[in-house]
């Protein structure tokens, strides 16, 4: 019992010492490496896959744009638009395959 506490301490402490040593550059960066996996691995993601997907897009999306929207500079702000963009792209594509999937079984 008491190595499982620990374990579950560490963890949170190493959760917590990385959401506090993201900056900026590390969430540009982090973003768009975020993009490109779901680009390449969008359409074979399970339903659960994708959920988490989406809450970590929202994640880089919303709330991390917030925390550094004001350091962005307006090509940086481009770019993120750009990254969002191409998610959008993912989500449709794989929304319109799955309805496809459902026409050709009726």
């Amino acid at each position: 019992m008491t190595s499982i506490l620990r374990l579950f301490i560490a963890g949170m402490c190493l959760f917590l010492f990385c959401q506090c040593s993201m900056n900026k550059d590390s969430y540009l960066k982090d973003f768009e490496t975020f993009i490109s996996k779901t680009e390449k691995d969008y359409s074979e993601m399970s339903d659960q896959d994708w959920e988490k997907t989406l809450a970590q897009f929202k994640d880089y999306s919303e709330k991390y744009y917030e925390q550094f929207k004001e350091e962005l500079d307006v090509n940086e702000k481009i770019s993120i638009s750009m990254l969002k963009s191409k998610f959008s792209s993912c989500a449709l594509k794989r929304e319109s395959k799955k309805l496809q999937e459902q026409l050709e079984i009726k």
